[in-house]
């Protein structure tokens, strides 16, 4: 259940939803009804995530529609990629992880999640020693 004004925002930007495999209608006069998500984000709690649509696009107001779509498809495809991540806790095959493990090595900016926080680090075999406490 939206705002009318919100859902007709929402219905303006269907198209780019659409684009990331999110397809919505209108469902009522205040409602919209979500009938396709992406199935890598299948657990996405998708209520959260269009309210944060509609906030971003809210905070784009003053500036051109373009540019307005560049830069809520990059904060889409961020909150998608870290929404459909795989978590700290979660239990994964050994298939899975190789598959995640090749998968980054194919991955043009590996170093860093959107967030920009690190994927990997470069230990040396003294710091590895000293974190494991065989050397002082």
């Amino acid at each position: 259940t939206l705002a009318k004004d919100d859902l007709a925002t929402l219905i303006n930007y269907t198209d780019l939803l659409q684009s990331h495999g999110i397809i919505i209608e209108a469902f009522g006069q205040e409602q919209i009804r979500i009938t396709a998500v992406p199935v890598y984000a299948k657990n996405v709690n998708f209520t959260d995530l269009l309210h944060d649509f509609l906030r971003w696009i809210s905070e784009e107001q003053t500036t051109a529609q373009a540019e307005v779509f560049k830069k809520v498809t990059e904060k889409l495809h961020a909150q998608l990629a870290c929404k459909a991540a795989v978590k700290a806790g979660d239990v994964l095959t050994m298939e899975k992880m190789q598959e995640l493990v090749a998968t980054l090595e194919k991955t043009e900016n590996r170093h860093a999640c959107p967030h920009g926080r690190p994927t990997q680090w470069l230990l040396d075999t003294y710091e590895i020693e000293k974190r494991f406490k065989r050397i002082a």
